[in-house]
């Protein structure tokens, strides 16, 4: 049996061997990027909460600048590593 699947500018065929379950994906793709995305994310967000709450003290706003920049940093190196 010959199916036909569209890609984006062009189209290409393959035949069914019989041993890949119809509709099936043939990889398991992996969540674990957008999860650690969505992780830092909130680590990242966090650490903009301290810097404000903590504006009257510098040590406090400078270590949630700090926490802010590397876990936004982490976040997006998250979502390239595991792409």
């Amino acid at each position: 049996m010959e199916a036909r699947a569209s890609v984006f500018s062009g189209s290409q065929t393959y035949k069914r061997d019989g041993r890949e379950s119809a509709g099936m994906p043939a990889t398991i793709d992996s969540e674990k990027g957008f999860g650690l995305t969505i992780l830092f994310g909130v680590l990242a967000l966090a650490g903009a909460l301290v810097m404000l709450l903590g504006a009257a003290d510098n040590l406090v706003a400078a270590a949630g600048f700090a926490l802010a920049i590397g876990a936004g940093s982490a976040a997006v190196a998250a979502s390239h590593a595991f792409d």
